[in-house]
């Protein structure tokens, strides 16, 4: 194949290319005017009345000891549930991660062993 007949294959492979690109970006367009005129009134229907999550309070330093510290004293005791409350008011952690947590405190540390804190 000469060089001019190459030149002209890749000009018009460019030129397939190009328009491909323009066909997404017509689709891309068209997905975004039907998220805008069509989900997203949906969307806010659905959520109308609804409140954002509570956010979590902001705790002062010494509440937050206090808390490492309730957390030692429940474990301690055996009082799990308890330990739980503390440990997810401290952290915001879910329940289950506020479990497993306690619960691997329970097994690895010696807090049974010794005074808390």
């Amino acid at each position: 194949m000469a060089l001019n007949d190459q030149l002209a294959d890749m000009e018009y492979k460019l030129n397939q290319l190009i328009m491909g690109l323009s066909e997404v970006q017509r689709n891309i367009e068209g997905i975004s005017e039907q998220l805008k005129y069509d989900i997203e009134p949906k969307l806010d229907k659905a959520l109308e009345g609804k409140t954002a999550p509570p956010k979590k309070e902001k705790l002062s330093i010494e509440h937050m000891l206090w808390l490492v510290r309730q957390i030692a004293v429940e474990v301690r005791e055996g009082r799990k549930i308890e330990a739980i409350k503390c440990l997810r008011k401290l952290t915001n952690c879910g329940l289950a991660e506020g479990k497993i947590t306690i619960e691997f405190l329970e097994k690895y540390s010696d807090y049974s062993k010794k005074e808390a804190f």
